[in-house]
């Protein structure tokens, strides 16, 4: 699942792109059956969409829907790291600083967001187990 996931997100699977089990299993290496259970993953994920007699195809987002998931996040991390604040020590404030300074030098603000994902991760792993704590 982690291969086609990093394909969609990088990219090299474009929305709207027709993901074909039998092509993708030989690309990979592995099992038609393997393959279709990371697609289903996929799919519960959002990053994929399944259509009766037409197939699967990376998920393709109209630009309201973009719109309204980038609102929803922006309330949701507020509200987030109000919670986190609660909580918060210096030592949970020095892991996000050190965090934060590796995404810049890898180049987030140069467009290498895919690059930064999985440190990106890490921040909002911290923050939700701060905010977590005052529930």
């Amino acid at each position: 699942m982690a291969a086609i996931k990093d394909a969609i997100l990088s990219g090299a699977i474009e929305p709207g792109d027709q993901i074909v089990e039998s092509r993708m299993a030989q690309q990979l290496g592995s099992g038609i059956p393997l393959v279709r259970e990371a697609l289903i993953a996929l799919e519960h994920q959002g990053f994929v969409q399944k259509t009766p007699y037409k197939g699967t195809t990376a998920t393709k987002l109209e630009p309201k829907q973009i719109r309204e998931i980038f609102q929803l996040r922006v309330e949701l991390e507020a509200l987030a790291i109000e919670w986190a604040k609660e909580n918060v020590t210096p030592a949970d404030i020095k892991e996000l600083k050190v965090l934060i300074e590796k995404m810049i030098l890898i180049g987030i603000a140069n467009f290498g967001f895919y690059q930064a994902t999985p440190i990106l991760r890490m921040c909002w792993s911290v923050w939700w187990s701060l905010c977590l704590l005052s529930l």
